[in-house]
């Protein structure tokens, strides 16, 4: 019960971020997704008997959205960091938290899923619920392929590489201008080699990587520091 009641509370901390960016990605996504998506018109007398492929497999407008769904996702994840380890840390609340009779490890994975339910329930939801509105809606033509929302998927995991990034900054003991600055150099160098594969197998490995090279420091230091 101390689990899922420390569970509860940082998920109820996070809920105003979480309710932000689900508010902003349906409104912006579904002004995108409700934009209309036809076939070309050709006002020739004769009819064209084969369709362009370009035409068929262009780019959905659906993933119109993917560049908000990014943004937000990459200012989730710093938002969550900031809310777990950082104001923690400003506010000397530490002390309070781990005092408990509650191991380190247990408040560290409480936080972890924490932010992944955050994740899930704001953006990974939203982005569900575009995808499903966009194959089913009756006047939408063409229908999204089903990668569009693997796409989406891989944009919202990218928040949790600057969760990761950005809460490592938070609990290591150095300088702001020495081994303190590597998370934030990382993510950077992460982004594009996360993006720079052409294949979704590849750019989900190249993110499950980058999560658990900064994850496994993360949980070293915080496990180790004196709070």
């Amino acid at each position: 019960m101390k689990y899922l009641a420390l569970l509860r509370k940082e998920i109820r901390e996070c809920l105003p971020w979480v309710l932000l960016a689900a508010g902003i990605l349906f409104i912006f996504g579904f002004q995108i997704v409700i934009q209309p998506t036809t076939f070309p018109y050709y006002p020739d007398d004769e009819a064209k008997e084969e369709i362009d492929p370009f035409y068929l497999f262009r780019w959905s407008s659906l993933s119109g959205a993917g560049s908000i769904l990014l943004f937000l996702s990459l200012c989730l994840g710093a938002a969550f960091s900031i809310r777990q380890f950082w104001f923690p840390s400003f506010t000397r609340t530490w002390t309070f938290l781990l005092h408990r009779n509650i191991t380190r490890t247990a408040v560290f994975f409480v936080k972890i899923t924490a932010a992944v339910l955050g994740f899930a329930l704001s953006l990974l939801s939203l982005w569900t619920l575009l995808f499903l509105y966009s194959v089913f809606a009756v006047d939408y033509s063409p229908p999204p392929m089903p990668h569009v929302w693997l796409e989406g998927l891989f944009l919202i995991s990218q928040g949790l590489v600057v969760y990761f990034a950005s809460s490592l900054s938070s609990v290591l003991t150095a300088k702001w201008y020495t081994t303190r600055l590597f998370p934030v150099i990382f993510v950077f160098m992460s982004l594009y080699f996360c993006f720079y594969p052409k294949t979704p197998a590849l750019n989900f490995l190249c993110t499950g990587l980058s999560m658990l090279i900064l994850a496994l420091p993360l949980w070293q230091e915080f496990r180790n520091r004196q709070f």
